[in-house]
C-alpha cells in the first residue's frame, strides 16, 4: 500500500509535505506529519481507501501528482532494502573486527584462550 496516495484519496485537496507526511524508516511506512483538522487515519481505513483508489484508477492515466507519489514509495521501498544490506554488512565487518582484535591481542600476549 503507497500511504500517500491513499491519503491523497480520502483528502483529495491536502497537499503532500504541508498537510501530511509519509515516511518509512525501514520498518514500512507511516504517518509522520499530520495538520489536518480530521483525526489520523488508522492502517485499516488507508487500506480500504488504497483498494478503492486501485479500483477506480486502474485504467486511467496516473497525475503528476500520483505518478510522483508512487515514485517516492518505490524510492522508500528502494532504500529500505539498501539499508537492510548495510546493516547486515555492517554486522559482519563489526563480527569481523572483534575477531581481529582477539587473534592481535592473542598475538601480543594479552588474551589466553581461557579467556
Amino acid at each position: 500500500m503507497n500511504k500517500a496516495l491513499a491519503i491523497k484519496y480520502l483528502y483529495p485537496n491536502a497537499e503532500l509535505g504541508k498537510d501530511y507526511l509519509v515516511r518509512d524508516d525501514g520498518e514500512g511506512q507511516f504517518i509522520d506529519k499530520w495538520s489536518l483538522e480530521d483525526p489520523v487515519p488508522s492502517d485499516e481505513v488507508l487500506e480500504v481507501a488504497w483498494n478503492e483508489y486501485l479500483a477506480k484508477n486502474n485504467d486511467k492515466p496516473l497525475s503528476n501528482v500520483e505518478r510522483q507519489l508512487l515514485l517516492l514509495g518505490e524510492q522508500l521501498a528502494l532504500e529500505k532494502i539498501a539499508r537492510q544490506q548495510s546493516d547486515r554488512v555492517n554486522a559482519t565487518l563489526g563480527q569481523q573486527l572483534v575477531e581481529m582484535r582477539i587473534e592481535i591481542l592473542k598475538l601480543k600476549g594479552g588474551v589466553t584462550n581461557e579467556s
